[in-house]
This record gives structure tokens, C-alpha cells and sequence, in this order.
């Protein structure tokens, strides 16, 4: 703000300046300056005796503050005249406007609008206040309504209106016309499904934002855009179309209906499970009883601290089962990613297809629509044959509803390695990574005894998988809490009576033994 002063007795002509961007349609400060002068000199006044109050980068229509308004209004006495150019410079709305003219006329000043030209000094000047303010306000109302009125119209012709868009997605040129419509990003698209997709198969979202590079915040929006399943996203919800139904554009879509369910039903979940201590307690079983071992801290020296089996005596001879914790970590983690670390992390997925129970539906509706027509323009010897027909397609229509939905299973390669989805991963995850293919036994020994001969692994063996006697590579698939039974065994072949579903790499299908 920029304040000229005049230090002259008597009336005062304080003038008010106000822009929010200089531009060649809202001019400027100085031109502003300029056309008020011009007005006082063509007026026979002084020009040099005006006083100057500025705000520059100030909103007109935004109930923000204006300092120097505020302190024109402070300053203004009796016999003084407020001059602005015009009432969009002054005020806000009617409201504005006439809160200003009351207190104008409240400390015996006048308000002169130089481009409106109107002086309050008369009631014929009040009165053309009033209804020009009342002309800028309706102005700028049906000003608002045209633009969102365009913006519907963009949205409801399938186009992109104004904005930045999401990760993952960016505006093409509108191969059915002009302007721009929501594509997926041919770079950005693929690798925003590949990160969804982890969410979904349980992965922590900070490792998968990680991966994005997007923070935090970016990645809770990212997750519940609607655009993720080809919706546009309107005022806090999504664009319906005539049927009341969400507006979906396939072609703009990263996930179908059935995953973006998949993806609410995980974020609903909590992001991490809790437990009281971290470590891989729940993948150690004690090599006695079978049972998991858990942590046991040492108050006075936390690097004592130990798993331990809570059976303190087993049979005759065999004492309490235990191992020292960060020994036991740093050895259990070298081993299992020695074992699976090059292995490959595949998503599978379940999509619901419900074509068939569709068109059945749709079949038996077209059948009802027609019955219905012809019963209209039957006479009384055809109605009751058609009622019974229309009866019959009821029927058909209830047993059309109960055709059972079609699953679809879905393999989907991640890119990472079993090492790399470790790294991002805390415990709590470790752990399932670790029970999906087996666990760590820990049998009785002496303090001395190295940690190899104390913990051995028990379960999938990598490299000596075997299927109808040809050795093939083993990578873990979906969640992997859910993908896999306990796994016991010395994992030299995958016995008859065992049911595991694994993901061949050399073929990147899954098939089940």
C-alpha cells in the first residue's frame, strides 16, 4: 500500500485505488490514478491535493482484508469526498457498497464514482448508488453461473474443464471434437496401477509412495480419486449421467469397478496391524512344541533381549527354547533373502464379471417390455394367453437376478523382487512375507552354539522345488498372509496331499499342485 498525504486544511478529496492483476482488461494502478486526476482537474479542483490510498494484489470478490480502504474509511472528517473510479474498485457487493455509503454520509463526507458518475452530495446520486451496486452484484452473479455452467458443459461432453490432473493421468486432444479430454498417462498411467495394486495386495503406503515419489498427503488423495476407475470427480462427488448412475469414461480409467471396491475395502483396513514388540516373533516356532516364540525384552540392557518359547519346560531333559533377538533377526533376515530375495513379488488379483447375469436381465426386460406393449393393444381374448406369458418372463427375469457372478483370477507382475518389497516393509509385514512360505525353527542349544546350527528354516526351498520330477523357480503371489498354508517339510518336492499355489517364474502363471 501507497499513501500520498496532504497536510492542507479544510475538504480533502481522498482517492481509492484497487486492483487484484494488472491486466489489459483490468488496466492498473496508474491508470486508475490518471482517470481520477483527469476527473478533478475537469472538476476545477486542485489535482495536486489529492490523497492517495492503495491496495495492489487485493481480490474484489473475496472477503479479504483491505488496508488501505480500512484506513481511507479511519481517516475520512466531515466535508471530505471519497473518490474511486467505479464501484467494483470500492466494494465487494450491494452490501459492501452501502455499509461504505452509510458511513460516508455518517461523518459528513460525499462518495464520488468517477467512471459511474455518481456523486452522493444529492438523493437523486444515493439513489443511483444503490441501483448500479445492485447491477455490478447481479453482474457478477450471472458471471459465476456462465462459467459454471461452461464447466458442466465440458464435464457432461466428457471433457477437461481447467485444473492440473492426478498422477497417472493427463489431457489429450479430443479426438471427437475440440479441446482437451482425461487420458492415462502412457509413462505415469502404468506405474500408478503397479502402486494401486500393491495397496490393494497389502502393502504399506508409504513404501509404495515412496516408489511414486509422491508425499503423503499426494498419496491419500491419489488413493480415493474417483478417477482411478474412469469417474470425474464434481464438487465433493462424482458426474452422474441421466440415469443417475457415475459417468465412467473405460478409456480414462486405471482400475476397474471391481478393484477400486478391492482398494476401498483395504483402505477401510488399518494400515498397520498392532502388536507389543517388533521382531519376527510370529515367524520362529520353537523346534520342541511347535509353538511361535515371542519376545522377552531385558530392562536393564535391551541388546539381551531374547525369543523365547513361553513353555519353560517341554518333556524330560528338554529345557525352555530360546535365541538371542538381534542375532536371531540379522540371521533370519541374510537367510531369507539369501533363499527368495531374487525371486519375483506378483499381485493376483479376483475380478467379478457379470456379464452373463447382465444380459440375461437385460434379455428377459426386453421380453416384459414387449408382453407389456401388446397386452396395451390386446383385446379380452388375447390378454389372459399374454398375461401368462408375461408371468413366465417374471420368471425368467428372478432366475436371470440369481445367475451367479463369474471369478476371474488375475496375475499381475509387480516389477520388484521379494529383497526389494523387504526393504520397504516393516515387521508386521516381514513376518507374512516369511509365513507365506514357511518359518524359522529354533531348537534347544547352548549359549555358544553359532546361530546357524540353532535356526534352520522349514519350508518352500527355492531352488529344489519340484514339479512332476523338473525343478522350477518359485516367486510369491497376492497377499501373502492368504496365498499360503503353513508350509512344513524339508521342501525337496511338494508332497500329493499338499495344496500350494505358487507363481512359476519362468512362465509367469500360476497353476496349484
Amino acid at each position: 500500500m501507497s499513501t500520498v498525504t496532504n497536510d492542507s486544511g479544510g475538504m480533502t478529496t481522498r482517492a481509492y485505488l484497487r486492483i487484484s492483476l494488472a491486466t489489459a482488461a483490468s488496466g492498473s494502478i496508474q491508470k486508475q490514478r490518471e482517470r481520477i486526476l483527469a476527473a478533478e482537474k475537469a472538476a476545477g479542483r486542485e489535482p495536486d491535493a489529492v490523497v492517495f490510498y492503495t491496495d495492489e494484489g487485493v481480490s474484489g470478490s473475496r472477503d479479504v482484508e483491505r488496508p488501505g480502504r480500512d484506513r481511507l474509511l479511519r481517516d475520512l472528517r466531515k466535508g471530505d469526498r471519497l473518490v474511486s473510479l467505479k464501484i467494483d474498485r470500492l466494494a465487494r457487493n450491494v452490501r459492501d457498497l452501502l455499509t461504505i455509503a452509510d458511513h460516508v454520509e455518517s461523518v459528513g463526507a460525499s462518495l464520488v464514482l468517477v467512471d459511474d458518475a455518481i456523486n452522493t452530495d444529492g438523493p437523486m446520486g444515493r439513489f443511483l448508488l444503490v441501483l448500479l451496486g445492485a447491477l455490478a452484484e447481479f453482474e457478477a452473479a450471472t458471471t459465476s453461473e456462465r462459467v459454471k455452467a461452461s464447466r458442466e458443459s465440458f464435464l457432461e461432453a466428457g471433457r477437461h474443464a481447467a485444473g492440473k490432473l492426478p498422477f497417472g493421468f493427463c489431457s489429450v486432444p479430443n479426438p471427437d471434437g475440440s479441446g482437451l479430454v482425461v487420458a492415462v498417462d502412457p509413462d505415469d498411467g502404468p506405474r500408478l496401477r503397479q502402486a494401486v495394486m500393491r495397496v490393494i495386495a497389502g502393502e504399506s503406503q508409504n513404501s509404495v509412495r515412496r516408489s511414486l515419489g509422491v508425499s503423503k498427503t499426494g498419496m491419500h488423495k491419489l488413493l480415493h480419486n474417483p478417477r482411478l476407475y474412469g469417474a470425474t470427480p464434481v464438487d465433493g462427488g462424482v458426474l452422474l449421467g441421466s440415469d443417475g448412475q457415475p459417468r465412467i469414461n473405460p478409456e480414462a480409467a486405471i482400475l476397474s469397478l471391481t478393484e477400486w471396491q478391492q482398494l476401498r475395502d483395504r483402505l477401510d483396513k488399518p494400515e498397520k496391524a498392532w502388536h507389543r514388540q517388533t521382531g519376527y516373533g510370529r515367524a520362529l516356532a520353537c523346534g520342541v512344541c511347535g509353538q511361535r516364540m515371542y519376545v522377552n525384552l531385558n530392562k536393564r540392557n535391551p541388546a539381551y533381549a531374547t525369543y523365547r518359547c513361553r513353555k519353560t519346560m517341554h518333556a524330560p531333559g528338554d529345557g525352555s527354547v530360546s535365541v538371542m533377538r538381534d542375532g536371531a533377526n540379522e540371521f533370519v533376515e541374510a537367510e531369507f533373502l539369501r533363499r527368495f530375495g531374487d525371486q519375483p513379488y506378483r499381485v493376483t488379483t479376483l475380478t467379478t464379471d457379470t456379464t452373463a447375469r447382465q444380459e440375461a436381465v437385460l434379455r428377459a426386460d426386453l421380453r416384459i417390455e414387449e408382453l407389456t406393449r401388446r397386452m396395451r393393444a390386446a383385446d379380452r381374448g388375447e390378454r389372459r394367453a399374454l398375461n401368462d406369458a408375461l408371468m413366465v418372463a417374471y420368471d425368467q427375469r428372478d432366475d436371470a437376478l440369481a445367475v451367479p457372478d463369474e471369478q476371474r483370477q488375475t496375475v499381475t507382475d509387480t516389477g520388484r523382487t521379494l529383497a526389494e518389497v523387504w526393504a520397504d516393509s516393516d515387521d508386521v509385514l516381514r513376518e507374512r512375507l516369511i509365513l507365506a512360505l514357511g518359518r524359522f525353527e529354533v531348537v534347544p542349544g547352548t549359549r555358544g552354539r553359532p546361530i546357524d546350527e540353532r535356526v534352520h528354516w522349514v519350508g518352500v526351498d527355492a531352488g529344489a522345488v519340484t514339479v512332476d520330477g523338473e525343478p522350477v523357480a518359485v516367486g510369491l503371489s497376492d497377499e501373502p498372509e492368504s496365498v499360503q498354508p503353513a508350509l512344513l517339510g524339508d521342501g525337496s518336492s511338494l508332497a500329493p496331499e499338499r495344496r500350494v499355489e505358487l507363481t512359476l517364474k519362468a512362465s509367469s502363471t500360476t497353476r496349484t499342485w
